[in-house]
């Protein structure tokens, strides 16, 4: 039984301790901080037997299982992290002879403390100072003297893109449509008490697709450029996590109507909305959502679901 609880504790003790790392997108990752450079990061992620290779630009903070800060913004704080199972070596000093206790007497009497009947005699024994004090102050003092990464160059910016595509569908349409869209993901996290991570993000995008008429031959072709400002609510890891999003923003349409006795158009702009869902991978996610088409007599009318491959990719200048 005791062989047995000592192999539990030891295979749970590598899982509940996990360093964690935190990206410029704030998408947390555990697992193992190999160690730090001037130029990279080396992590590996619970799970996997791959070290990954992080520039530090892509990295926000990296913080260690016992709550030590190893790396935030371009700063480093512990250059590589000492396991508990590895043995720290002491500082060797010259030897220092213990000294000679001294008896205690008494104000009153004058006489020892072994030697009074009636005075209390001490029980407590002094602490003997803590052997690993040293080891944990030339620790700390070796991270102090570690020499910060260079920084950055002025200008230098990351802009975390999201690339979608993918088709429209809805009962009004005369076979499916298309969709093209890029979103810009901003790197800051509102966090609520009570509420997932809330995330903001700017997507542009283009519709295109041919709607019928149920009461007329008349087909109608429409082109849609718009642009919305997101708000996403994330659930779930990064690794494979999901959001709802709503989004609201502005559209130029334009659309040309075809069939006999149907001819012309309309051109203008109108407010669109967009709430949807995603779920997804590190880079490459699902995303459905619904966009109402303005156009002409219905400022939020006919509504069309999107249904997108998005893939996500980070540029810097």
């Amino acid at each position: 039984m005791l062989r047995t609880l000592v192999l539990l504790i030891v295979i749970a003790t590598p899982l509940l301790s996990q360093d964690l790392l935190v990206d410029f997108m704030d998408r947390e990752f555990s697992g193992r901080l190999i160690e730090i450079t001037y130029t990279h990061i080396y992590f590996q992620i619970q799970g996997e037997t791959d070290t990954v290779q992080y520039d530090l630009w892509e990295v926000k903070r990296v913080t260690l299982a016992d709550g030590r800060l190893a790396f935030e913004d371009g700063r480093t704080y512990v250059a590589k992290p000492v396991s508990p199972e590895e043995p720290q070596p002491m500082e060797v000093g010259p030897e220092v002879g213990l000294p000679t206790p001294q008896p205690a007497f008494v104000p009153e009497t004058g006489l020892p403390l072994d030697k009074t009947a009636d005075h209390p005699q001490p029980t407590s024994i002094p602490a003997e100072p803590d052997a690993g004090e040293t080891t944990k102050q030339r620790q700390v003092a070796e991270e102090e003297r570690v020499p910060p990464p260079p920084r950055q160059p002025e200008g230098w910016l990351v802009f975390p893109w999201q690339i979608a595509a993918g088709i429209l569908q809805s009962s009004h349409l005369q076979g499916p449509g298309i969709n093209f869209g890029v979103s810009y993901q901003f790197s800051h996290t509102i966090n609520a008490n009570r509420l997932p991570p809330l995330s903001l993000a700017f997507t542009a995008g283009f519709l295109n697709g041919v709607s019928k008429s149920s009461i007329s031959p008349c087909t109608e072709s429409f082109n849609l450029g718009y642009g919305l400002i997101e708000g996403h609510l994330k659930w779930g890891k990064p690794e494979m996590g999901a959001a709802l999003f709503l989004g609201g923003g502005v559209a130029l349409y334009s659309s040309e109507w075809g069939g006999s006795g149907c001819e012309g158009g309309a051109f203008g702009t109108g407010l669109v909305l967009s709430p949807g869902a995603q779920i997804g991978s590190k880079q490459l996610s699902l995303e459905l959502r619904a966009i109402p088409l303005p156009g002409r007599g219905r400022p939020l009318g006919r509504t069309v679901w999107v249904a997108n491959i998005a893939y996500s990719i980070s540029w810097r200048n």
